[in-house]
């Protein structure tokens, strides 16, 4: 998974969901890797701690004490909002790398 053939795919644009969101530029296939959630991996009280007031925080749990802060380090993965109706799903990696699949064909201009 390049980093090349991810953002090509993709573009980050307002959402009527919550402020931003990510599109498809092209034609995503069912099963295809999106993009990786990174960011810097801290504990849970850090998180507590760096958003404690913030209702709006970018981190990503991966397990009962580590979380990904999208904000420190982070890439458009992000700004990927949360949907009833989902068509991506989260993938921890063996190498503890969170990957972002297509649970569907995801057609251009979708979010």
């Amino acid at each position: 998974m390049s980093r090349s053939n991810i953002d090509s795919r993709i573009e980050v644009r307002s959402s009527g969901i919550h402020g931003k969101g990510i599109y498809a530029k092209k034609r995503i296939r069912k099963g295809g890797a999106i993009i990786e959630y990174t960011g810097e991996r801290i504990s849970e009280d850090d998180a507590n701690e760096r958003y404690h007031d913030n209702p709006s925080t970018y981190l990503f749990m991966v397990d009962d004490d580590v979380f990904i802060d999208g904000l420190s380090g982070g890439n458009e993965a992000r700004f990927i909002n949360h949907s009833c109706k989902s068509n991506c799903i989260a993938y921890l990696e063996d190498d503890n790398r969170v990957v972002i699949y297509a649970l569907k064909n995801i057609q251009p201009g979708v979010e």
